[in-house]
């Protein structure tokens, strides 16, 4: 009985080929790179803040 459950919940797992199937769509995209360019922004506004405080001893 567990076998067969085990076997069904394996059969259920989405595979690899299943998830890159769902590709994002173009809005979602532009939507992703936007805000990992303005985290980026703000890292490097950070490190030169950072950078700006060290000079400063």
């Amino acid at each position: 009985m567990q076998e067969v459950k085990l076997k069904r919940i394996l059969h259920e797992m989405p595979t690899a080929k299943d998830t890159t199937r769902d590709a994002l769509a173009t809005s979602e995209r532009i939507v992703r790179i936007v805000i990992m360019s303005a985290f980026i922004a703000v890292l490097a506004i950070e490190s030169w803040l950072l950078w700006q405080v060290y000079q400063l001893f």
